[in-house]
């Protein structure tokens, strides 16, 4: 089947959303955003938005956010209300995502520690553990755990249980900036280093080497497959099957790719480094 790109300009990045029918680029400073696949832009902007950086869909039809600069979480609901939550123990917070007992799940890069944090805004605990250094991303398991990623120098994948115990796979990977679940039922994390890993639940990792260049976000496309943005050159994006077939689409003009989820229209959507949305579509 033939693929084809599409790029729509922003005017300004915004963080990316989960809002059904709705994808966004990278965030601009100080804003959360909203675009539409026909293109039409909202962005909310207010004081509380201090460098928001990971963003997932709340159970509660909210959206929730890190605010890494501000060193808080914020929610934000589909009109642009703003409410902000404060704690102690937040430090520099990047990766969110909605865990599998209704709370939202959060990575403290600064802290070294995982919080967790109820829709109604109550921080209940903190989770400090040696396997936990430098937390980048975070996503919600098939086992029922959480996943995170280790960026720093020497660089593992994370697991990390409703109740606190931690376990951690594939020490040496190269600055882990990403992680998904994929339709294999394992984990799948990327490297800026262009090395892509599947790692299984009970820890097994397949490293697939020479997939890349400066590769950043992966996501599980509604082909089977998994889908990244290489930030090179210009950008492209590639396609990973399970097995480890790599296929790579030339996407011009898109300028450094950074950040790919699956969308109900079945293509994929990303943002890049200079305020573009773009639309591949899979097999």
């Amino acid at each position: 089947m033939r693929r084809t790109y599409r790029a729509v300009n922003v005017l300004a990045a915004a963080a990316a959303t989960l809002i059904p029918g709705a994808i966004a680029a990278a965030p601009a400073a100080g804003q959360v955003g909203q675009v539409t696949q026909a293109g039409q832009v909202t962005l909310y902007s207010a004081r509380v938005l201090d460098g928001p950086q990971g963003i997932t869909a709340g159970p509660d039809g909210a959206l929730w956010f890190t605010n890494y600069a501000g060193n808080s979480i914020g929610r934000i609901t589909t009109t642009g209300t703003v409410t902000t939550y404060t704690d102690p123990g937040m430090a520099a917070p990047a990766g969110i995502t909605t865990g599998p007992d209704g709370a939202l799940w959060f990575t403290n890069s600064a802290g070294d520690s995982i919080g967790r944090i109820t829709t109604t805004g109550t921080v209940t605990s903190y989770y400090t553990d040696p396997g936990i250094n430098g937390p980048g991303q975070i996503t919600a398991g098939p086992d029922g755990a959480l996943w995170f990623d280790n960026d720093v120098q020497s660089g593992s994948v994370g697991r990390l249980t409703t109740t606190g115990q931690v376990s951690t796979y594939g020490s040496g990977i190269s600055r882990p900036n990403a992680i998904a679940a994929g339709p294999d039922g394992a984990l799948w994390t990327i490297s800026d280093t262009g090395e892509i890993m599947r790692v299984t639940t009970a820890g097994q990792v397949t490293t697939f080497t020479g997939v890349g260049d400066n590769t950043h976000g992966i996501a599980a496309g509604p082909d089977g497959a998994m889908w990244f943005c290489n930030a090179v050159n210009h950008g492209s994006i590639g396609r990973i099957t399970t097995t480890g077939q790599v296929t790579t689409y030339p996407a011009s003009g898109a300028g450094n790719p950074g950040s790919i989820t699956a969308r109900p229209d079945g293509a994929m959507w990303f943002g890049t480094g200079n305020a573009l949305i773009g639309r591949i579509t899979t097999p």
